[in-house]
């Protein structure tokens, strides 16, 4: 019998085309070699021209968004070393692209502009935890917010 391919392999590689299939054609998008935290980068071209502009992205994917507050939100769980990694580590703009591949839809948020981010962060640590729950804004919606996104980075 062959090796068996876990189905959040699947999810996630499915989430990286969608993310991609989502961005200008003009945006060009490179994925990482060895995932470390950080999937892919996007360099942010316009009129064929860069704008020096260069963001990393970790995506993830799922089936099922846990959505809460009347659907404004989504909840998604984060290990606490990938998260210092992210906010305090990087001195890269970095995104968080969470995929919901059955519905093809797309949301992003900016971890490092997150105000209060670090301090549960703080937090969780004195507590012995190792994640903690991220809020994504439903309306951080890809690719109808991308000039927001474009504008945070």
């Amino acid at each position: 019998m062959g090796k068996l391919r876990p189905r959040q392999h699947e999810i996630d590689d499915q989430a990286c085309k969608q993310f991609g299939n989502a961005l200008p054609n003009s945006w060009l998008l490179r994925y990482q070699g060895k995932d470390y935290g950080i999937d892919s980068e996007v360099e942010i071209f316009e009129r064929g021209q860069s704008t020096g502009i260069i963001f990393k992205v970790q995506i993830k994917g799922t089936e099922n968004p846990k959505f809460i507050a009347n659907e404004t939100i989504i909840s998604l769980s984060l290990t606490i070393d990938d998260l210092t990694y992210f906010c305090e580590e990087l001195k890269v703009p970095t995104i968080i692209i969470l995929c919901d591949v059955i519905n093809n839809r797309t949301w992003w948020h900016a971890i490092q502009l997150d105000s209060d981010l670090r301090t549960k962060i703080q937090k969780a640590r004195e507590k012995g935890r190792l994640s903690i729950t991220l809020h994504i804004d439903t309306l951080n919606k890809i690719p109808l917010t991308l000039w927001n996104l474009f504008e945070k980075v």
